[in-house]
């Protein structure tokens, strides 16, 4: 039987325990699954920290009893917000034509990392973006080939320090040994976008409850990512304050919006208030409020695209993942046309758990499964 892996997601409004492994065929399995809703993560801070020690254990132990198995050991994701991602370059002269090997790759990745890196940020990830050969090409690989002049791009992706120690500490609470920590946007880029995609730049969006990430895929890592502090919880919180209603209506009446342009905006639109009453809403005016939100959300992903100093176009492909907005009808067209990209949302093999808010999860396992077990 294959090895078992756990992962622990932690997203901005819930965490996903996930445990799986190898299948004989196709990527992986997923043996079982729970997700725990939590105060989360919002603007890059615990809202409720003495909460989570409660939230790992009723997520790992709803995982774990479905299988009938106690697993041991358990890797972590590291959300966007913990994140920061610095690229840089560094280059090098061969003689007489000299073949490109690891050790000359390896001695440029050393000299790219001589950069000051605050107290608070633990390095996790390093790895080339790409090279360039005599002035020629891109290359993602470049071992074997002969070169006298070789430039390289390299990624170093840092985690927050106080993260690692705060779930480094719960976990030891609970008798689980952390295999490692693994940058959830990582996992994502290399689960949701096509190979062929990250042979040039392609953006991985994820916007979620209460903040959104955006980050740039090159390669087999990331080059750029930004976290912005704005996602579906304010189109929401919008909606309950211009409507004056609570919080968990304006959460359904965003559910059920479209953004379908021919969609009739004429009307009432039927709500159910946490205290019973059933309230008419004019849909014009929710219309509004919704298109204003989401269009100071994408003014705000433009902008973040824009100080990565990465050139896109408006032909550069935008994956899509996260639960604030991508399940809303017509969201796709809608961020397309708004962005000014070409906007996809992937498909995974995973059915059961196939929808935006599970793709992180999901990733995690992928990446795992590909990278680390045997």
């Amino acid at each position: 039987m294959s090895k078992l892996i756990m992962t622990l997601e932690f997203g901005t409004s819930k965490v996903i325990c996930a445990i799986g492994r190898k299948r004989t065929r196709g990527r992986f399995e997923v043996v079982s699954f729970s997700t725990v809703s939590y105060p989360g993560i919002k603007r890059g801070q615990w809202r409720s920290l003495d909460s989570i020690p409660a939230v790992l254990k009723k997520a790992v132990t709803e995982a774990t009893a479905s299988i009938k198995r106690q697993v041991d050991a358990v890797y972590i994701g590291i959300p966007a917000c913990f994140t920061r991602v610095h690229s840089t370059s560094a280059a090098t002269m061969l003689d007489d034509n000299e073949t490109v090997t690891q050790e000359v790759i390896d001695a440029m990745m050393a000299e790219a990392a001589a950069f000051d890196v605050p107290d608070e940020y633990r390095l996790v990830e390093q790895m080339p973006v790409y090279f360039k050969l005599d002035e020629d090409n891109l290359f993602i690989d470049p071992l074997g080939m002969d070169a006298v002049r070789v430039e390289g791009k390299f990624a170093f992706i840092f985690a927050n320090e106080a993260f690692l120690h705060e779930i480094s500490t719960m976990i030891n609470l609970m008798n689980i040994e952390i295999t490692g920590f693994k940058p959830e946007i990582l996992a994502q880029a290399l689960f949701l976008i096509p190979v062929e995609a990250r042979d040039s730049a392609s953006v991985l969006l994820d916007i979620g409850y209460f903040d959104t990430s955006v980050s740039i895929a090159y390669g087999d890592t990331i080059i750029f990512t930004r976290t912005i502090h704005a996602g579906g919880a304010q189109i929401a919180g919008d909606l309950a304050l211009v409507l004056d209603i609570d919080l968990d209506a304006a959460e359904r009446l965003k559910r059920r919006f479209t953004f379908d342009a021919g969609a009739g905006k004429q009307g009432k639109e039927l709500v159910r208030t946490s205290d019973g009453r059933m309230v008419d809403l004019d849909r014009n005016v929710i219309d509004e409020i919704v298109r204003a939100r989401a269009g100071h959300l994408c003014r705000l992903i433009n902008r973040a695209l824009e100080q990565s100093d990465v050139a896109l176009s408006a032909e550069t492909d935008v994956y899509l993942t996260g639960g604030g907005i991508a399940m809303m009808d017509g969201a796709i067209g809608y961020l397309s046309d708004t962005l000014n990209k070409h906007v996809i949302l992937p498909e995974i093999e995973a059915v059961s758990y196939s929808t935006p808010n599970y793709f992180n999860a999901i990733g995690m396992l992928d990446y795992l499964l590909t990278n680390e077990v045997g």
